[in-house]
C-alpha cells in the first residue's frame, strides 16, 4: 500500500524518518576558490538531512549551504550540510548546522 507523500517514512537503515517534499532550494558551494550558486529542489527532508536535485557538480564530502523558505515563517532558512552521496544531479546531504 502506498503512503501519501506528506507522511513520514522510517527506513530501518536511516536514523531519521523522511518526509516527501517539493521545496525550491538554492545550493551555495565553494570549490577551488570558486563559489557556485545553483537553484534546484528538495525531494525529501528529515531531521538529519535532505535529498536535493540541482544542476551543478558536487563532490562527496563537499561542504555546502542550502537555502529555502520556511513554510510557516516566510523567512529564508540557511542550513550547512555535507554531501554524503550523489549521482546525476541528485545528492544526499547531511545537515551540519542551521541558522
Amino acid at each position: 500500500m502506498n503512503e501519501p507523500p506528506s507522511v513520514s517514512v522510517r527506513d530501518k537503515r536511516r536514523a531519521f524518518a523522511r518526509t516527501s517534499v517539493q521545496i525550491p532550494i538554492t545550493v551555495i558551494s565553494s570549490q577551488r576558490r570558486k563559489t557556485d550558486v545553483a537553484n534546484g529542489k528538495a525531494n525529501d527532508l528529515s531531521e538529519g538531512g535532505m535529498s536535493v536535485m540541482v544542476a551543478t557538480d558536487l563532490s562527496v564530502h563537499q561542504p555546502i549551504w542550502i537555502e529555502f523558505k520556511a513554510a510557516y515563517f516566510n523567512q529564508p532558512v540557511q542550513v550547512r550540510g555535507v554531501v554524503r552521496h550523489g549521482s546525476e544531479g541528485r545528492y544526499g546531504v547531511e545537515f551540519q548546522s542551521a541558522s
